[in-house]
């Protein structure tokens, strides 16, 4: 169970640390959008990841 709260919260941290950095060069802050589309695939991912748990039974 630790593993697949572990694989569902794993790529949020990842994100959250690239972000969380101070950049400029960034090609994602240029763009007005860059923001919705980073969560949504990563909501897209996630939903991705609970499909394959329910599918495989796991919870």
């Amino acid at each position: 169970m630790l593993t697949i709260v572990e694989t569902v919260f794993t790529p949020l941290a990842l994100v959250t640390g690239w972000y969380g950095m101070n950049f400029v060069n960034m090609p994602e802050l240029k763009h007005p959008d860059a923001y919705f589309i980073v969560a949504a695939v990563l909501i897209f991912f996630i939903a991705l990841e609970f499909s394959i748990f329910k599918r495989r039974r796991w919870f």
